[in-house]
């Protein structure tokens, strides 16, 4: 029922920041892209939480899934793209962060 994901350096194996969700609760499904953003599903809210840089901690973009349950996330390399698989209306959503 967490608001936060957690940013981690692997080799150093520790944590190096954390993005707040801010009222959007239960982040699921995290995903980047190749630029290294971080997009992350609300799991209770339904919606797609874009952080373009992840380090600031803050999200900037917030765009509804349309789906009820949004659980699992795919963005395609350049971010143009990506897919909500959403358990509860089982439907899956195709979100376009740059045009919500």
């Amino acid at each position: 029922g967490g608001n936060t994901v957690s940013i981690v350096d692997l080799r150093a194996r520790r944590r190096v920041g954390a993005i707040d969700c801010g009222a959007h609760r239960r982040p699921h499904g995290i995903a980047v892209d190749a630029a290294g953003a971080v997009y992350v599903l609300s799991e209770r809210d339904g919606v797609m939480l874009v952080a373009r840089a992840p380090l600031s901690g803050r999200v900037d973009q917030v765009q509804p899934t349309g789906g009820s349950g949004s659980h699992i996330l795919s963005v395609v390399p350049d971010g143009t793209l990506a897919f909500s698989s959403n358990m509860r209306s089982a439907t899956v959503t195709a979100l376009f962060p740059a045009e919500p």
